[in-house]
């Protein structure tokens, strides 16, 4: 029997913030899912025997270029597919948290207890990523996609990441775009499609109709760090529905979990305090709460939590620059074969 573990993650406030997984060592063979690096900048996502998407980093780190040979939705699923019970099981929680709750533990029982699970030993994180609303002005008329944002909720003390996606680099799934050049200076995340959706597809018009219905299952999607990008797990036909309906979905992150502590500052926090009692000397008035608050945060020693990407080095030399070469060459690519360091 596997044994994996998940537990809820709440900041220092109580709050509920998403789920973290873990799968000992030994306990199974590594995963299906694996993100395998190499020289010159090249990457190489796989599940099993199958290319999710090649990739090359630029020797600065600000470009990445990636190529995704996408396939139609019904040739490719990741995970099983989600059923209408499990669409009434969500909608019988009463409030957002619980839902998102339950939609990670969902996907963690997906990804890890399956016949072939796809992620490896270690720890995990599941994070939900909702819709914001604009600041004011605000109006009746609902956002274009290019003005949708999605932030992770704030947590106190900034204990776990905090992921975003702005609508402007969410691609339409319907066409079969299979390069991306990511500009990785400006502050936003491309998001990276594995399939190409039929938008008249019985299964999109589900989705829509749920969507309406304010059911729509989240979206999962995959952070890979050294790209600057979301790659979608599972969700491209609700997606695309909730594209098609202008109503925004909810994402869901996976990511590498790592827990960042560091040594406390005992003179720093002997300063912070001499600071306050000054302060207090000369206005009494001052805020309580305020005081208190600044003394959590320089007590605080629980650390934070850190999302990463687990890779693989590996050798990606001649078979993976063939690869792409014959790929771009089929398409009629060839014009981007300089991003990825190829010669014609």
């Amino acid at each position: 029997m596997k044994k994996v573990w998940w537990r809820d993650i709440d900041d220092r406030d109580g709050v509920w913030q998403g789920l973290a997984l873990e799968s000992p060592s030994g306990q199974r063979p590594a995963g299906a899912l694996q993100l395998l690096v190499g020289a010159q900048g090249r990457a190489q996502a796989i599940c099993g025997d199958e290319t999710l998407f090649w990739a090359s980093v630029a020797v600065n780190g600000a470009e990445a270029s990636v190529l995704c040979p996408r396939k139609d939705i019904r040739q490719r699923s990741l995970l099983s597919p989600i059923r209408s019970a499990d669409v009434m099981r969500a909608e019988a929680l009463q409030t957002s948290t619980a839902r998102q709750a339950g939609w990670c533990r969902f996907f963690a029982e997906r990804l890890l207890s399956s016949p072939q699970p796809l992620l490896n030993n270690g720890q995990w994180l599941l994070r939900p990523m909702p819709y914001v609303l604009p600041s004011a002005p605000r109006t009746a008329q609902p956002q274009p996609i290019n003005a949708w944002r999605f932030i992770a909720p704030q947590s106190a003390g900034d204990y776990c990441p905090r992921w975003d996606l702005f609508g402007e680099d969410i691609p339409d799934l319907t066409v079969s775009d299979s390069v991306f050049l990511i500009d990785r200076w400006w502050d936003s995340t491309q998001l990276l499609p594995l399939s190409v959706v039929d938008p008249t597809s019985s299964r999109v018009k589900w989705w829509r109709k749920k969507a309406r219905e304010g059911a729509l299952p989240p979206v999962l999607l995959w952070f890979v760090s050294g790209l600057g990008a979301y790659v979608i797990l599972d969700g491209h036909s609700r997606l695309q529905a909730a594209r098609e309906e202008g109503i925004p979905p909810l994402f869901i992150v996976l990511s590498g979990l790592y827990h960042q502590r560091w040594k406390p500052d005992v003179a720093q926090q002997q300063r912070v305090v001499d600071a306050l009692a000054r302060q207090q000397r000369s206005n009494p008035a001052l805020n309580q709460d305020a005081i208190n608050q600044t003394l959590i945060n320089t007590y605080d020693d629980r650390g934070a939590l850190a999302g990463m990407t687990y890779s693989r080095v590996t050798s990606l030399d001649e078979r993976w620059q063939r690869k792409v070469k014959a790929y771009l060459r089929r398409y009629s690519l060839t014009e981007h074969l300089a991003h990825f360091g190829i010669t014609d």
